[in-house]
This record gives structure tokens, sequence and C-alpha cells, in this order.
């Protein structure tokens, strides 16, 4: 109600766990949560016209970059690897990197974190 064109963005995170609560061993514990979360985004963004997913996950994950995109432990994702999704990002999304919506120059997207500081600045 409050903003109806606001969209909503998914993504999967590549970083792994690091511990789990589930009697299960992390290896396992982390290809369970990043399954379902992706099973999850991508059902939401098939059925829902306002939801969109973005594949940050399987740029830094997939098996062809033999691990490039991870910082020696192997769990964190290294700037080549940030450096990888974000320019897929600025690509792949109808946005452009100053804010404004690409062929729509009366449009901007300002997240809610913004919002709400200007909000509370007013």
């Amino acid at each position: 109600r409050i903003n109806p064109s606001a969209r909503i963005l998914l993504t999967v995170s590549p970083v792994s766990l690091q511990a789990t609560a589930s009697d299960k061993h992390v290896l396992v514990a982390n290809t369970y949560s990043k399954a379902t979360l992706r099973a999850v985004a991508g059902d939401l963004s098939d059925t829902l016209p306002d939801v969109m997913y973005f594949p940050s996950y399987e740029l830094v994950t997939n098996h062809a970059n033999r691990g490039s995109f991870y910082d020696p432990d192997m769990r964190n994702v290294n700037h080549f690897g940030v450096a990888h999704v974000m320019d897929h990002f600025f690509r792949a999304l109808p946005f452009a990197t100053d804010g404004s919506v690409r062929g729509d120059g009366d449009s901007a997207i300002i997240c809610d974190e913004e919002r709400l500081a200007n909000e509370q600045a007013a």
C-alpha cells in the first residue's frame, strides 16, 4: 500500500554456512539451506510479477569457476567474485548505476533505508 510500484529482488548468498543448529553436518545443512532458499526464490519469481530472482549464488558457485571467486577459506567471496556478480547485476537489471530506471527518465529507485533516512531528516 505504501509503494505499489515497489518490486522485490531475491537472491541466494554464495557464502556457506559456518555452523548449524541442526544435528546434520554443516556441509549437509548448507546444501539443504541453499537448495531450499533457491527453490523458494524460484517459485516466487516464477509466480509473482513484481518479484525477480538474481543468480548471485549461481554466478559464484558454478563449478566452471573452480572456486576462483572464493577467498582461501573457501567460504567468503573474494573481490573478483563480487566484481563479477555486480557486473552482471548492473547489466541484467532494469536500472542504471545512478539509480534511474532505464527507459523511464521520470522514475528512480530508492531503497527503503534511504527513504527512511529521508523521512527522519524531514
